[in-house]
C-alpha cells in the first residue's frame, strides 16, 4: 500500500502559497468513524451558515469535479475500504460499489420525484437503517446537497429552468435564465445547505464517536466570471478550498437536550 501523504503541507492553490490541510490523507487515513460528505460546498459558505459544533478547518480537495475526487480517494494504493458502509447520494460512486462493504446507490434508491433529486430526508433514512444493520463498520453519507438543484426555502429546480432531469442543471444556467439573479441564486445555495444541515443533524443525534463533515469541491459564484465546478482543470480556492468539521458530538446532544428543555 502506497504511503499516506503529510496532512500538513504547502498546497499550491492556484493563486498563492499556503499552508492548509491536505484533504487526502484525512480522508484515507479513516480516522473518522462517520465521514459525511456534502457534494459541492464552499469552505466560506459552510463557515458562515454551519452551527455545529466541533473543530472546523479549511482543507484543499485534490478535485473541482466528483468524478475525479473518488478516483483520488478510493484509490486502493491509498487505502483499502472493504470495511466501510457507503451511504450514496452521487451517481458516480457506483463505480467504486465492489470496494465497500456495502454501497447504498441513492440514485436508485433516494430518488424523490417532487424535489426533483435525491432529498436529504430520504439518505437520512437510509443510513439510519444501514446503522441498525452494520453496526460496528464506518461509513460515508454522502449528501447531494448543496450541489444543485437548490430545494431550500429559495428553490431552483430541472422545472424551473424548463430542462429535463437527464440534462445537467448548473449554475450558470440559472445566473443566465431571466428568472434568477446571481444574488438569488446565491442564496438559494445557502438555503440549500441550511437545508441539507438540518438533515445532517437528525442522523448526528443517532450516533456516538468520531464524525467528520466535509465537501468534494466547492462552486464558483462569478469570480473571475467562472460559475459552478464544470471545468475539472481549474485550480482555484472557491473550488478547492472545502470544509472539514470534526464534530464535537457532546457538545451537539447537550446543545439539543437544552432545546428539548
Amino acid at each position: 500500500m502506497k504511503s499516506i501523504p503529510p496532512k500538513n503541507k504547502i498546497v499550491d492553490t492556484g493563486e498563492e502559497y499556503i499552508r492548509i490541510l491536505n484533504q487526502i490523507p484525512l480522508v484515507v487515513s479513516k480516522e473518522w468513524d462517520y465521514l459525511i460528505v456534502l457534494d459541492g460546498c464552499r469552505y466560506d459558505t459552510f463557515e458562515e451558515i454551519n452551527d455545529i459544533p466541533g473543530k472546523l478547518s479549511p482543507v484543499w480537495s485534490p478535485a473541482a469535479r466528483t468524478p475525479q475526487w473518488m478516483s483520488t480517494m478510493f484509490d486502493t494504493k491509498l487505502q483499502s475500504w472493504d470495511d466501510v458502509v457507503f451511504i450514496s447520494g452521487s451517481q458516480f460512486s457506483s463505480n467504486y460499489k465492489k470496494l465497500f462493504k456495502y454501497h447504498h446507490q441513492g440514485m436508485l434508491l433516494d430518488w424523490d420525484d417532487e424535489e426533483e433529486t435525491i432529498s436529504g430526508k430520504n439518505i437520512t433514512q437510509s443510513a439510519l437503517g444501514k446503522l441498525v444493520e452494520f453496526p460496528n463498520n464506518k461509513m460515508i453519507i454522502w449528501y447531494t446537497q448543496p450541489h444543485v438543484p437548490f430545494i431550500g426555502e429559495k428553490r431552483i429546480v430541472y422545472s424551473d429552468i424548463d430542462i429535463g432531469i437527464k440534462t445537467l442543471l448548473t449554475i450558470k444556467e440559472m445566473v443566465q435564465h431571466p428568472k434568477f439573479t446571481l444574488e438569488y441564486v446565491y442564496e438559494a445555495y445557502e438555503d440549500n445547505l441550511r437545508y441539507v444541515l438540518s438533515y445532517v443533524k437528525k442522523f448526528l443525534s443517532f450516533v456516538k464517536g468520531r464524525v467528520v463533515i466535509t465537501s468534494d469541491h466547492g462552486n464558483g459564484f462569478g469570480e473571475n466570471n467562472y460559475y459552478g465546478h464544470e471545468n475539472a482543470r481549474v485550480v482555484t480556492k472557491f473550488l478547492r478550498e472545502v470544509p472539514w468539521l470534526e464534530v464535537d458530538l457532546d457538545k451537539f446532544n447537550k446543545l439539543g437536550e437544552k432545546k428539548n428543555e
